[in-house]
């Protein structure tokens, strides 16, 4: 018999971040088929011969995949996608770097205002207006999946660059304030100002191109671009002309130096 995976209709970001926590990261449920009841009276029969059941079915049994949070004492202090994920890391699956996405889920779904700017512009706005499409729930499924494919590639490779910050390290000022970074990935860039730097010199070679760029995080004064750069390779290399021509580049709005 085939698997499946029971959810209620008009799925929410909740009920499809959970169902795609089990497709994408528990064998088992790989190629089980999604199907949607009525929250409010789903079809026990469904219920009774479903693989797993989020966000529906007023049942909290990790063991067994019934992960629903409605009927808890305080429904809010959780919500299926974090119970869904916190079974996973339970069953060692690693999937720490998926943090700041099932927070995002959580709030959205319990009312946080953490979760407003995504209301407005983020990825709750976007279900929002797939929703207004008229689409139905398995075009929902499949366009949901398609984006929380995107985040996870994006939130892994942020972890990674975290992981690799220090081997990339080439120069730190006493105050952690300045880093510079050589052959890393430009993910560690943003790494490097979560850690706490306000600027970042990014400088990597490649067979027959070479970038240097310089990120500034936060707010700051005014930097004189060619005397940190000077500082930041500490003579390490010959490019004088890169060195000179990055005094005269200005700051862009987005927060680099560009020329």
């Amino acid at each position: 018999m085939e698997r499946t995976i029971v959810t209620h209709t008009s799925p929410d970001w909740d009920a499809i971040t959970s169902c795609w926590l089990l497709q994408r990261f528990v064998p088992s449920f790989a190629d089980a088929s999604v199907v949607f009841v009525n929250t409010g009276n789903p079809d026990p029969q469904a219920l009774e011969a479903a693989g797993a059941v989020v966000d529906t079915g007023r049942v909290l049994d990790p063991v067994h995949y019934r992960m629903d949070h409605h009927q808890l004492s305080d429904p809010n202090i959780a919500c299926a996608a974090m119970l869904v994920w916190q079974q996973l890391l339970l069953l060692e699956r690693d999937l720490l770097y998926l943090q700041p996405l099932i927070l995002l889920i959580h709030a959205g779904d319990t009312g946080k205002p953490e979760a407003n700017e995504s209301r407005r512009t983020g990825i709750h706005a976007l279900l929002s207006a797939e929703k207004a499409r008229k689409w139905g729930d398995q075009e929902l499924i499949a366009w949901g999946y398609a984006v929380l494919d995107a985040l996870a590639e994006h939130l892994k490779r942020a972890d990674e660059a975290r992981r690799s910050l220090d081997v990339h390290t080439i120069y730190r000022s006493a105050d952690g304030l300045f880093v510079a970074l050589e052959q890393s990935s430009r993910a560690a860039v943003q790494a490097a100002h979560d850690a706490g730097a306000r600027l970042v010199l990014w400088h990597k070679t490649r067979e027959t191109t070479e970038t240097i760029e310089l990120w500034r995080g936060g707010e700051g004064a005014a930097v004189d671009c060619g005397a940190v750069v000077r500082a930041a390779l500490h003579n390490r290399y010959e490019y004088l002309d890169a060195r000179v021509e990055l005094a005269t580049w200005y700051l862009h709005q987005a927060g680099f130096y560009a020329g």
